[in-house]
Order: structure tokens, then sequence, then C-alpha cells
């Protein structure tokens, strides 16, 4: 007697591609109009979906997965590394990866996503070094942990809380490295304008301030320049959200009212 074939949960597109358009309750909506994209020969990266008999399975089994799923995603990843040349988890040239969920039924703005799986403490200086741009990089890495952490471990904001606990959690200065900033006009240098110390500044009257930072061995931050028109504590030291020029992310200033940008 013939051993029972093995459920298939995972949907594989790109040079071979398992299902179509008109497999939406199997494959979800993107997963059916990725395939679909596919055979009709628009440049789909390669990937795989996994099915929605997984979701079906995982709660009529006491929240557990198919013994067999693990083995079929490997074989999905082990695809993708074939035919874009690189290896997930390689320390040369890894394959990174987007997560993103789906549905049978259109649900926006309830689909979670995560990017850049693969990224790691070793794998971001590769594509440091591959892309020639290391803020790319470790915006990317930054940009995985948070989603991760958000979407897998549920690391999320209290309602009593304003700011995202990933936020709070990459405010600490890079060693070695000086915030200036200047109020008479003048664009402050590594020499020049006065050093930002204690974290916080204030300010008692309408005010240009210029504000940039300065670390041996990288290039300075861009000037911000903001206007600011009434007594406010108005900076204080930490990223805010976009990363300087030059500097891994997790370095920077952030101005806690709006001023006026010029």
């Amino acid at each position: 007697m013939a051993a029972k074939k093995a459920t298939k949960y995972v949907y594989h597109f790109g040079k071979k591609t398992d299902g179509d358009g008109k497999m939406k309750e199997l494959l979800g909506g993107k997963g059916a109009n990725l395939a679909e994209m596919t055979r009709i020969g628009l440049p789909v990266p390669p990937g795989f979906t996994i099915s929605t008999e997984v979701c079906t399975y995982y709660y009529a089994n006491k929240r557990t997965y198919p013994k067999v799923l693990q083995a079929q995603m490997e074989d999905g990843v082990k695809l993708m590394e074939k035919q874009l040349g690189k290896k997930f988890g390689d320390k040369s040239n890894p394959l990174l990866l987007s997560v993103r969920s789906g549905a049978r039924e259109s649900m926006p703005g309830m689909m979670d996503t995560i990017l850049n799986l693969g990224l790691n403490d070793e794998t971001v200086d590769a594509l440091a070094e591959s892309s020639g741009n290391p803020r790319f990089a470790w915006d990317s890495y930054r940009r995985f942990i948070q989603m991760y952490g958000d979407v897998v471990m549920g690391v999320q904001k209290l309602p009593s809380e304003d700011e995202e606990p990933f936020e709070l959690g990459i405010t600490t200065e890079t060693p070695g490295a000086t915030m200036r900033y200047t109020t008479d006009g003048s664009v402050p240098t590594a020499d020049s304008g006065q050093v930002l110390e204690g974290g916080s500044l204030r300010m008692e009257k309408t005010t240009v301030l210029r504000v940039a930072g300065f670390k041996p061995g990288f290039k300075p931050t861009k000037v911000v320049t903001r206007t600011y028109l009434f007594p406010k504590d108005i900076v204080r030291q930490s990223p805010d959200g976009l990363p300087p020029t030059g500097f891994p992310y997790g370095w920077g200033f952030h101005f806690v009212d709006s001023g006026l940008d010029q």
C-alpha cells in the first residue's frame, strides 16, 4: 500500500509557480495575486506562500503546526537561494526576506509585516559592504528588530505611554560623539559652536537654532535649522527616527516641540 502523500502547505512562486489568481481561498489574496503576477511574466522576486490551511490546522490542533511544515518551508528558502544566488544567514552574501500576512478576505490595516528577516549582528556588515551604504544597512537592521519585537514578541507601548518602546531603546549616545549647536546664525562645525551637554537645551527668547553631530572618523550629521518663537525646552539628546548621515542608527537628536523648519 502506497504511503499517504503529505499535505502541501507551501506554494512557491518564481521560476517554479504552484498557484494562480483563482486560489485565494487557499493562498489568501496576496499569495494568489503574487502567483498570478508571476505567471503572466511580471518581475516578481521569488518566494513562497504558506497556505491558509496552516491557520486552520493551528487552531484545530491546540495551537501547533503540521510536522511537515518546517521541511517544506526550508525547501522554499533553498529554492529562493538557488534562484537569487544568495544564502540565508550567509556572512558575505545574505538572503533577506520579507514576511507578510494575508487572508482570504481583504483586511486593510489588519495585516502585519516583518521586513529584512535574515539580518543579524554579522550579516548587517555584509549588507553594509555590498551596498556601500552602512547607514542603509543599519537602518534596515533596526527596522527588522523593531518589527520583530512588535509583531512576534509583542513589545508594544502601553496605553499610558506616548513613545514606542523601540524608540526609547535606542536613545543612548554613540560613544565619542558630540552635539554642537549655534544660535548666532553660523553653521556648527567640529571645532565651533557650543557643545550640547546634559542632554537638554532651553531657549529663553526667539532663536534660530542650528544643531549638528560630530564623531571622529565619521561624516558629520546634516545641520538641522529651526526657528523658535518662545521659551521652551526644545531639544534633548536622542535619535528622532531618521539616522544621521554617516552614523550607525541609534544616535542623533530629537526636537521636543515642532519649531519652524528652515
